[in-house]
């Protein structure tokens, strides 16, 4: 058996010439598939000064991970995420099953390490962690960020269906997020944000 090296996988037979590969011309593609909510090769960085309403933002999350039939999978059912949204929006709703926390625009700027510019929201997705090391030890952490990941996935395909400009954000200030949106008895990990505005 011999590694083909234009496709990184095993294969049998003879080694073939780089002539008889063709490696480009089937190389499948993800255009007009997973690839159609993406329409750059980098991240959103830039929004525009036409915020889209904080209302909006904060319904079409919740419904996302918490209504049956459920569009993202939990270990074990644990479902221990948790949601903030942070803002320098004045319309703040009432009575929103995600919480709500208001910051002037240059404090959320900076809580980010690539900078965002423009109007945006900062969606914080959160772990409970001692939910899932309770039912499955030192292993439950790697589902809850599995569990993270997918849910980022879903709200991007409800983000594009929406015609909004979303930034996933990996590399921001831990401490920071987590001083705005901790509240006991868990005190929620901030593993993943996302900045949510229009282009």
């Amino acid at each position: 058996m011999i590694l083909d090296e234009s496709w990184r996988l095993p294969v049998t037979g003879p080694r073939r010439t780089a002539g008889e590969l063709h490696r480009h011309e089937h190389a499948p593609t993800l255009r007009g598939t997973l690839q159609a909510p993406y329409t750059r090769g980098r991240s959103i960085r830039e929004f525009s000064d036409c915020q889209i309403p904080l209302k909006d933002l904060v319904e079409a999350v919740e419904p996302l991970y918490r209504e049956v039939p459920r569009a993202v999978p939990s270990a074990g059912s644990v479902y221990g995420l948790s949601f903030s949204v942070l803002t320098s929006a004045t319309d703040l709703p009432l009575n929103s099953a995600t919480p709500v926390i208001r910051r002037r625009r240059g404090d959320l700027s900076r809580l980010v390490f690539h900078r965002l510019q423009g109007s945006f929201h900062l969606l914080v997705i959160a772990v409970e962690t001692p939910r899932y090391v309770h039912r499955y030890g030192p292993r439950g952490r790697r589902y809850a960020l599995i569990e993270a990941g997918h849910f980022m996935q879903v709200f991007l395909a409800e983000a594009h269906r929406r015609s909004w400009a979303v930034c996933p954000v990996g590399g921001f200030h831990d401490d920071g997020v987590a001083e705005l949106i901790s509240r006991p008895p868990w005190y929620p990990e901030p593993v993943y944000l996302a900045g949510v505005g229009r282009q």
